[in-house]
C-alpha cells in the first residue's frame, strides 16, 4: 500500500518520493489524495500573497499547480488540441499524438487552459478552492481509464490499464465524494457532477475517435477536471 502511494506521488508530481515499488493500476487509488496534497501544498504556498493584487495571488496558484504537477496535464492537452485537425481520420489523429513537437492549436489549448484558471481565480478565491480542484482533477483521470481500452486502429485493443479495477476506481470516488462533501458541502458534490460529466464525455469521445483512450487524453483529464471544478467552485463558494 505504500508503495502504491509513492508510485501515485511519483506520477503526479515532481516532489523527490523514494522508489518503493508498487503498481500502476493499484496506485490511481491514491490519485484523489495525491490531488488533495498538492492541492494543499499549493494553497499553503500562496496564503502569504493574500493581500496582494488579485491577479498575483490567482497567477502564483496557476504557476505551482503546473510546475508541481511536473507539466504533464497540460501537455497532454496541447497533445489533444494539436490531434484535432485530424477529424475521423484515426490514423492521423493518433500520429500526431505521439508527436513531441506542440503545435500552434496545442499552445491554443493550453492558454484557453491556463486563462480559464486564471477567470476562475481571478477574485479573492478560498483555500478550499486551490484544494479540492486538484484531488477531482487527479480523480477524473481515474474516472477516464478504468474499463477503457488502449487507442489504436483496427479492432479494440487491450485494456488501458487492466489493474485499475472496481477496487480502485470505487475507493478512489469514496476518497474524493467524501473530501468533497465533508469540507465543501452540496458544492463537492455539484463540482463532482461537473467533472463526472466531462470525463465521461472525453472517454466517449476517445472511444469513438480513438478507438480508446492513450496518455495525452488520459493526462488531458487532470487538466479538464481542474479547470471545470475550478469554475464551478469559483460560482458557488465564498469565503
Amino acid at each position: 500500500m505504500l508503495g502504491d502511494l509513492l508510485l501515485a506521488l511519483r506520477t503526479l508530481t515532481v516532489l523527490p518520493v523514494p522508489q518503493r515499488g508498487g503498481e500502476a493500476g493499484r496506485a490511481t487509488l491514491w490519485f484523489p489524495l495525491v490531488g488533495l496534497l498538492l492541492g494543499g501544498l499549493v494553497a499553503a504556498l500562496v496564503a502569504p500573497l493574500a493581500g496582494a493584487p488579485a491577479p498575483l495571488p490567482a497567477l502564483a496558484a496557476v504557476v505551482l499547480l503546473a510546475a508541481l504537477g511536473g507539466g504533464r496535464s497540460l501537455r497532454g492537452l496541447a497533445h489533444l488540441g494539436d490531434a484535432l485537425p485530424a477529424g475521423r481520420d484515426r490514423e492521423r489523429a493518433l500520429e500526431r499524438l505521439a508527436r513531441a513537437r506542440v503545435g500552434p492549436l496545442g499552445w491554443l489549448a493550453v492558454a484557453l487552459a491556463l486563462g480559464g484558471k486564471l477567470f476562475a481565480l481571478a477574485g479573492a478565491a478560498p483555500a478550499g478552492m486551490l484544494v479540492f480542484a486538484p484531488m477531482l482533477g487527479r480523480w477524473a483521470m481515474v474516472v477516464l481509464a478504468f474499463s477503457s481500452r488502449r487507442a489504436r486502429l483496427g479492432p479494440p485493443g487491450p485494456r488501458f490499464e487492466a489493474g485499475i479495477t472496481f477496487h480502485e476506481f470505487g475507493w478512489a470516488s469514496v476518497l474524493a465524494g467524501g473530501a468533497a462533501l465533508v469540507a465543501i458541502d452540496a458544492v463537492g458534490l455539484l463540482a463532482m457532477l461537473a467533472v463526472a460529466g466531462v470525463t465521461v464525455s472525453l472517454r466517449l469521445l476517445a472511444h469513438r475517435w480513438l478507438g480508446g483512450v492513450e496518455s495525452s487524453g488520459f493526462w488531458a483529464a487532470a487538466e479538464l477536471g481542474e479547470i471545470v471544478s475550478l469554475l464551478v467552485l469559483s460560482a458557488f463558494v465564498t469565503q
